[in-house]
């Protein structure tokens, strides 16, 4: 039942609103009523009516008064004002605070059945807007999950896209980054490494992920289907994709004591290219992550000290506690290079991300991936890709 007030000083005009409407036909019943603007004011903040008879010449108060200060904590009510002033300045005054209705008396019971009935439609259209909007907000993570895990996987349009970035209010208008981020349960980098519920590690590192990205600018973070955890970040000139896979990887194993794989892939137009950097992502990962732990945490040693110039298999063996000629055995099993060539590989891969900013000196580069002098990283650069870092840098490979 919708809950009525009456307010008006003259109880004859009180008395037959209340009993010369049959209130339970609309559903609503009189729960109060008021003499004065002040009374209706308090009656009003203790029993929150949902639609409200409201005269404007009432003592202490006046009727626009009233509702001008009920206003300051009740405001999804109806309000209609039954006044015996036919004055413009009134009606204008009454529409401006957001009276539903503004009746003159004498009203005819048709005129007040009439909008009554109007302000039952309209509660009833507030109860559905507000209940609707309480049904979003409560499911609201599991439709952006959805949705974000139907864009990665290619089956949206890019109208249907940008129409659902739009409601989430995510903003992605410039370059981005697309992480791709793997969970290694069986690596443990702690002497009594903690157990972990699989769903609540993967919710702490999504954590510690978002804590990462909030100073990189706009972002999301999200679980896909086949539980890595996918973040979309907007790039500017002073950051790359790959200080961003350095910093959640070291975060992650420092904060949780766990190891992660991290991917990125770079583009211009995120509505259209991350589904192909989520694809092409996935299947670099899904072959890393298949590795034994033994050549996982070799390739990870190798990554975090390849700018080292004397870093070796019996350094990298040592830390794993096995013998030199096992961990060659294993990576050349699983990789299909030697030692060597993985770390050149690995040096190769970052001098080409630092090759792109065309302050730092070739000279530079070399010793910051680990080689000493000029002569030697260009060899080994002209062997991997063809060209020498200058040709690279000024286009000869793409």
């Amino acid at each position: 039942m919708w809950r009525v007030l009456i307010a008006d000083d003259e109880p004859k005009i009180r008395r037959g609103l209340r009993n010369n409407v049959e209130w339970q036909s609309l559903d609503m019943e009189v729960i109060a009523e008021a003499e004065d603007g002040l009374e209706a004011l308090e009656l009003s903040e203790q029993l929150k009516p949902d639609v409200l008879l409201v005269d404007i010449c009432m003592p202490i108060l006046n009727g626009l008064e009233f509702v001008e200060k009920m206003l300051a904590f009740l405001t999804d009510s109806v309000i209609i004002v039954i006044t015996g002033h036919n004055e413009f300045v009134y009606a204008q005054k009454a529409l401006k605070l957001g009276v539903f209705d503004y009746l003159l008396k004498p009203a005819s019971k048709d005129q007040l059945y009439a909008v009554l009935g109007a302000a039952k439609e309209r509660l009833q259209q507030r109860k559905y807007m507000h209940w609707t909007a309480e049904q979003v907000s409560k499911h609201m993570p599991q439709m952006k999950e959805r949705f974000l895990n139907d864009w990665i996987g290619g089956s949206l349009t890019e109208v249907e896209v940008k129409e659902q970035l739009g409601f989430l209010q995510c903003t992605f208008d410039s370059a981005f980054c697309l992480v791709l981020i793997k969970v290694i349960d069986r690596i443990q980098l702690h002497d009594k490494p903690q157990e972990w519920d699989r769903l609540l590690l993967l919710f702490a590192v999504q954590n510690v992920v978002e804590d990462v990205l909030r100073k990189w600018g706009s972002y999301i973070v999200f679980r896909d289907r086949k539980e890595y955890i996918v973040a979309l970040v907007t790039l500017n000139n002073k950051h790359t994709g790959s200080e961003i896979v350095t910093a959640v990887i070291s975060t992650v194993e420092q904060v949780l004591k766990k190891t992660v794989l991290a991917f990125c892939r770079e583009g211009d137009s995120i509505v259209t290219e991350a589904p192909i950097a989520y694809e092409r992502l996935y299947q670099e990962a899904a072959g890393e992550s298949s590795a034994t732990p033994i050549v996982l945490l070799a390739k990870k040693y190798i990554r975090d000290n390849y700018h080292k110039e004397d870093l070796n298999l019996k350094e990298v063996a040592d830390m794993i506690k096995i013998s030199p000629s096992y961990l060659s055995r294993l990576l050349r099993q699983e990789t299909g290079s030697s030692f060597i060539d993985y770390l050149t590989q690995v040096r190769i891969k970052q001098a080409i991300i630092l090759l792109q900013d065309p302050m730092i000196k070739i000279l530079e580069i070399s010793k910051r991936v680990g080689y000493n002098g000029q002569h030697y990283f260009s060899m080994a650069f002209k062997k991997v890709l063809g060209v020498s870092p200058a040709e690279y840098r000024k286009g000869g490979v793409k």
